[in-house]
This record gives C-alpha cells, structure tokens and sequence, in this order.
C-alpha cells in the first residue's frame, strides 16, 4: 500500500525528506524538554544561571503580566490580551482564558460578559489577518 501511494503521490515523495527531518526534530525536542522536566520536578535539581533556567524564568513573567493585565484592566485587559492573541502575537489564550476561569470563579467577572468580550475579540482581528500580505 505504501508503494503505491509513493508511485501515485509525487508531491509527498518530494517532501518525504523534510518531513522525516521535521519527524527527528520533534522526537529530539521532546526527549530535551521532558529529561529537563524530569530533572526539576523528579530529582529537584536547579538551573540557577543556565539558558534553561533563564527561558523557564521569562515563561513565568510572561505569564504573570498577561495575569495581572486581565485581573487589574478586567474586561478591557480580557480583549486587548485576546486581540493580540487572535493577531498572530505570541500570546497564547491556554494563559489567558483560564485565568478569566478563575476570575469568574471568584465573582471578579461574568461569566458571560467574559465569553462575549473573549469572542468578540477573537473575531475582531480576523479581517486584519485576511489581508496580512503572505510570504
């Protein structure tokens, strides 16, 4: 059956190299991030100066800015952080919307309020990325 799909699929012999490539990076990465995981968590061992430790402590402010915006700015900080997030900025929502969760666990914010401002959001970015020029 593989034979076949390479003889009728000339485009995904083409690719096969890169793909195989991108298939190994993968694996690699994953193996670096889970050893390191293993290495915090498992054994307790720290990375006071190393780039890890410098990347881990960057991804931790990131996320505690995004935090205090939403919670200080409440359904104003909600849109302008989902904007950018539904703009193609590196600020992802797995951050965002479950800190609103909690927000609205404690009674800081609607429920519905927070779905609708999160919504309208996300749409309201989405005729800027239509004409984006591509590359």
């Amino acid at each position: 059956m593989m034979l076949m799909l390479f003889r009728k699929n000339h485009k995904f012999r083409e690719k096969l190299p890169q793909l195989l490539v991108l298939a190994i990076t993968a694996v690699v990465t994953a193996i670096i991030v889970l050893d390191t995981l293993e290495d915090m968590l498992i054994e307790g061992s720290t990375f006071a100066g190393t780039p890890v430790a410098i990347l881990l402590n960057a991804i931790v402010a990131f996320t505690l800015n995004i935090t205090a915006t939403v919670q200080s700015w409440g359904y104003a900080g909600l849109f302008v952080a989902m904007t950018l997030e539904s703009s193609s900025f590196p600020i992802p929502s797995e951050v965002i919307l479950p800190f609103a969760g909690y927000l609205v666990s404690q009674s800081l914010l609607n429920f519905w309020l927070a779905v609708l401002v999160s919504t309208l959001a996300g749409l309201s970015n989405h005729p800027t990325n239509l004409f984006r020029p591509k590359r």
